[in-house]
């Protein structure tokens, strides 16, 4: 029987993502390879690439990505969220998109909604899951205390609905918020006392055990890592977007609506574990389940 030749990927873009896909590719017949940092290293191994994989899309004139496309290596730009930001503010200062990288580069998004997105901007994308979900070893019941877990980064609070969240926690006094990336260094005169800023956390694992409750309110975003962690961990979501196991909050009544039963329902004691939103991660959103349908992505690319 003839062995499969390795295929060699050039993968390019978000450290993170990049080293959890190889990870996740490790033991596959595909050799994901890394950027060199010199650059007759970067065209040498371009040259001997398969295919170029973007994590990360960036339709702004690239002469590497040019050349990708130029040599016939097939590019794959997989869209995270942020980036389709940045071409929207690239387009906003009169700038235009390379024509080669829009038409000839494959796109793929993680979710429907980003890939709507890309479509307005005049992209043909697929929808490929990029996020794996972490998984406990041991989901945990609810808490014994109502507490609701917030994501406010320094400087990005107005982003991630730092204004509604302090609105909020004043009409919801007796609800704790834990406030995730909030440095307890920096004064914050304006939040109520049960906002609690609790900075990076390494472990969130153990986070995840003593919240009920994950809020994302955002001004845009891509698939979630936090969405994705918490529902694994049988925890509730109220969430900016539809997905499946999340409750949707469009707006400030919404998002108030919703936590306002969810409180009621634990007070009453018929508030239980997120069994549906786990169920629907695990089946979809397990490392391997993600790295499959990438894996699937790339043989239809180079067949």
């Amino acid at each position: 029987m003839a062995v499969k030749k390795a295929r060699r990927v050039l993968i390019i873009g978000y450290p993170y993502f990049v080293n959890r896909i190889r990870e996740l590719a490790a033991g596959s017949d595909y050799h994901l390879l890394t950027m060199p940092k010199k650059g007759i290293q970067q065209w040498l191994l371009l040259l001997r690439a398969d295919l170029v994989y973007l994590v990360g899309g960036d339709l702004r004139p690239n002469r590497f990505y040019n050349a990708a496309i130029f040599l016939r290596k097939k590019v794959i730009m997989h869209w995270v969220g942020s980036d389709i930001l940045e071409m929207k503010q690239w387009l906003k200062s009169g700038r235009r998109f390379s024509r080669v990288l829009t038409k000839q580069a494959i796109h793929w998004a993680e979710v429907d909604w980003t890939a709507r997105e890309l479509q307005e901007l005049g992209l043909r994308p697929q929808v490929v899951p990029l996020t794996p979900a972490s998984f406990p070893g041991e989901v945990k019941e609810l808490p014994a205390k109502f507490v609701v877990l917030i994501y406010l980064p320094p400087e990005k609070e107005q982003f991630y609905g730092g204004p509604q969240m302090i609105q909020l926690a004043n009409q919801f006094t007796n609800i704790v918020f834990l406030a995730v990336a909030a440095l307890p260094t920096i004064p914050h005169p304006e939040w109520p006392s049960n906002i609690v800023p609790v900075g990076w956390v390494d472990n969130m694992e153990e986070l995840y055990r003593e919240i009920t409750v994950l809020i994302r309110f955002t001004e845009h975003d891509g698939l979630s890592f936090m969405v994705l962690e918490a529902l694994a961990n049988g925890r509730h979501v109220v969430w900016s977007y539809p997905f499946k196991g999340v409750k949707q909050a469009k707006d400030y009544q919404q998002l108030a609506h919703t936590i306002n039963k969810l409180y009621q329902d634990f007070q009453n004691g018929r508030l239980t574990l997120n069994q549906s939103g786990r169920s629907f991660v695990e089946e979809h959103y397990r490392p391997q389940t993600v790295w499959q349908r990438i894996y699937r992505g790339f043989e239809e690319v180079l067949s």
